[in-house]
């Protein structure tokens, strides 16, 4: 199993419509093919450094990961991120215990 973890950074001069509209298009995520499970949610810590959103999927293989990146939907998705976020950080890695019932 693949995790995918996304760390989202807003830009600091989003309007009220700009930020509902990132916080409608984070869980669009979950509609790409590929993804077997999907999370996300606004960090209430204080310590993420400025990334206030998080999501996190799940993958059954490295190559459903891969056609995850190229696909259509997803490519639309990071046109908006590009557009609405100063930085995304991605961290990927493989594991046999997801935590997840699948």
């Amino acid at each position: 199993m693949i995790v995918h973890i996304v760390l989202i950074e807003p830009r600091p001069d989003l309007t009220d419509r700009e930020r509902s509209e990132l916080e409608e298009t984070i869980p669009q995520l979950a509609t790409v093919p590929g993804v077997r499970n999907f999370t996300w949610g606004p960090d209430f810590s204080g310590r993420s450094k400025g990334y206030a959103y998080a999501a996190v999927m799940h993958f059954d293989a490295r190559d459903a990961l891969h056609a995850y990146g190229a696909d259509g939907i997803h490519r639309g998705i990071v046109a908006i991120f590009e557009r609405l976020t100063v930085e995304r950080l991605v961290v990927d890695y493989e594991t046999r215990t997801s935590g997840i019932s699948i």
